[in-house]
């Protein structure tokens, strides 16, 4: 059996095409959840938009989360048997939105009495937003960085302005989700597959 020996610029490219492979593996198995969880909120956005003063639209936000967690479930599957295993950053994402999105769920249910409307939706895209921020530090994906950035400023100038339109605070809202979740999103998947 031979041993090869090799040099200091081909340990370099064998540690740079591994730290290249991980990357892009953590993006093919990360990224689907901000398309997944960021069109459902754009779609019950506008769906609630119509529908606020029925009866279905009181109540519609309570099913979002039992039906973004069964959407995610089936991902999850269909990710992890194309993706099998996880990483310490992996498990530290998954536990940082995992605290994220039962602190939402119990939010969901803040009587709109109690607190402003329009606080309701900046307080949800405060938390998205840094949840958003700490996956896009921790991955060194700066399109997350950079909309994550945009949208904690937005939930802080919305808390600040207290609107009270829930049209208007609506539309923030789903415009929001979609420059923080879906476009960054969308731009990690085009650039991974053009290296």
């Amino acid at each position: 059996m031979s041993k090869e020996c090799i040099n200091t610029e081909e340990s370099l490219q064998l540690i740079q095409q591994i730290k290249d492979q991980t990357r892009t593996q953590l993006i093919k198995k990360n990224v689907p959840y901000f398309l997944l969880w960021g069109y459902l909120t754009i779609f019950f956005s506008i769906i609630h938009l119509f529908t606020f003063q029925t009866t279905f639209g009181k109540w519609m936000w309570a099913a979002f989360p039992l039906i973004g967690y069964i959407q995610a479930y089936f991902t999850k599957k269909i990710l992890n048997k194309k993706y099998p295993g996880k990483t310490l950053s992996q498990r530290t994402a998954n536990t940082i939105w995992a605290v994220i999105g039962i602190t939402l769920i119990g939010i969901l249910f803040i009587p709109n009495n109690i607190v402003h409307i329009s606080n309701l939706f900046a307080v949800v895209i405060l938390f998205v937003g840094m949840a958003t921020c700490i996956t896009g530090f921790l991955y060194n994906l700066n399109a997350f960085k950079i909309s994550s950035i945009i949208g904690i400023v937005t939930a802080l100038v919305m808390s600040y302005l207290n609107l009270n339109s829930l049209v208007i605070n609506e539309s923030i809202f789903a415009v929001v989700f979609f420059v923080m979740q879906c476009l960054p999103a969308h731009y990690e998947i085009i650039t991974n597959r053009r290296k």
